[in-house]
């Protein structure tokens, strides 16, 4: 079983992205606020080798309500 996990506690679910390309899973999470007219951006970015027994078709993911991204298949 592959599994790994990421803390993405400071992004919305709508802020992160996961997707694969190739043998490699991508994971990227953006968020940027504006205060007081000020701006700022913080990104997270993360590749993983998918090892050659994993299929992407069958990655699945889930967040945790303490922001905990998990990425498991068979």
């Amino acid at each position: 079983k592959f599994q790994v996990s990421f803390d993405v506690k400071d992004y919305e679910p709508q802020d992160i992205s996961v997707k694969v390309d190739k043998d490699t899973l991508v994971v990227e999470a953006k968020r940027e606020t504006i205060k007081d007219g000020s701006k700022s951006s913080k990104q997270f970015s993360r590749n993983v080798h998918l090892p050659s027994d994993v299929d992407p078709d069958k990655l699945v993911s889930s967040l945790s309500n303490d922001g905990i991204l998990t990425l498991e298949a068979p």
